[in-house]
């Protein structure tokens, strides 16, 4: 099963570019990726070799307030958020196994981030 394959299986659903205007949507369909390719451990134990570039809550703040400002007002998508969502519609024909293994790590780190307060382990 692919991310692609998934959304398609979902009753109703508009087009995954259009994915971004709804925002409960895109964290039901991220959580349902993470959940199903049991991805959701990386955030606690990241893929051997692989050192995740963690967005600290300031920054998950930011990027929330610029898509509501972008949703509300019409302002510009934020960049950040610009990028996840590149690199989630990049992997739209990705298996879900690919996920679960952390061999698609960018892909991993784009459905995590705009959930996720990542922390090292020292708290920082």
């Amino acid at each position: 099963m692919t991310l692609g394959l998934m959304w398609k299986a979902i009753p109703f659903a508009p087009e995954m570019s259009g994915l971004l205007e709804w925002p409960p949507d895109v964290f039901g369909f991220a959580d349902r990726i993470l959940d199903t390719s049991e991805a959701y451990r990386f955030i606690v134990s990241p893929p051997a070799g692989v050192t995740a570039p963690v967005p600290d809550s300031q920054e998950i703040v930011s990027v929330a307030r610029a898509w509501l400002a972008w949703l509300d007002h019409g302002r510009t998508c934020p960049p950040r958020l610009e990028s996840w969502w590149a690199t989630f519609l990049e992997g739209a024909d990705v298996t879900l196994e690919a996920i679960g293994s952390g061999k698609e790590w960018a892909l991993c780190e784009a459905l995590l981030a705009p959930s996720c307060d990542w922390r090292s382990s020292d708290g920082s």
